[in-house]
C-alpha cells in the first residue's frame, strides 16, 4: 500500500498537478494586481501558505522520486555486474572444456596410433610365421597390456 502510494504521489501526473497548484497560488500570493481584486483579495494569505505548503510537497516528492530511481539504478548495476562475472566465469568454463576436449582429441589419436601399429606387428609376426597355432610372443603381449593400461586423470 505504501509503494502505491509513492507511486501514485510521484508520477509526473502528480508533480503537474502539484506544480500548477503552486505556481497558481504564487501569483495570487505575490502579484500586488491580485490584492485588488475584490474576489481574490481575502484569500491571498492563504494563497501564500498552500503556495509554500505545494512547494514542500513539490520537493519533498521529486526527492522521493530522485532517491527511489537512483537505488533501482544501483541495483540494476549490481545485477548488471553480478551478469558480467558469470558470464567470464562460463567463458572461463567453456575454454577449460575446450582444451580439455582438445587433450582427449589428441591423447585418443595418439592411442588409435600405438593400436594401429600394434595391429601391424601382429600381422607382421603372424606373416612372417604362417605355421605357429600361437603367433603372440611374451612381448607382444607386454604391449598389448602397456596400451590397455589407463592413465591417471590430470585434471
Amino acid at each position: 500500500m505504501t509503494e502505491m502510494f509513492w507511486t501514485v504521489a510521484t508520477s509526473t501526473t502528480a508533480l503537474s498537478i502539484v506544480a500548477v497548484i503552486m505556481v497558481a497560488a504564487g501569483v495570487v500570493a505575490h502579484f500586488p494586481f491580485i490584492k485588488r481584486i475584490p474576489v481574490l483579495a481575502p484569500y491571498v494569505v492563504f494563497a501564500g501558505f498552500i503556495s509554500y505548503l505545494a512547494l514542500a510537497d513539490l520537493a519533498l516528492c521529486i526527492g522521493y522520486r530522485i532517491a527511489d530511481e537512483h537505488a533501482e539504478t544501483m541495483r540494476l548495476q549490481g545485477d548488471l555486474a553480478r551478469s558480467n562475472r558469470q558470464l567470464a566465469e562460463q567463458k572461463a568454463t567453456a575454454k577449460d572444456a575446450e582444451r580439455i576436449a582438445n587433450e582427449k582429441a589428441a591423447e585418443a589419436n595418439e592411442l588409435k596410433g600405438k593400436v594401429a601399429d600394434y595391429e601391424k606387428a601382429l600381422e607382421a609376426a603372424a606373416a612372417a610365421n604362417p605355421q605357429s597355432a600361437c603367433a603372440l610372443s611374451d612381448d607382444d603381449v607386454a604391449r598389448l597390456r602397456a596400451l590397455s593400461v589407463r592413465r591417471p586423470r590430470k585434471h
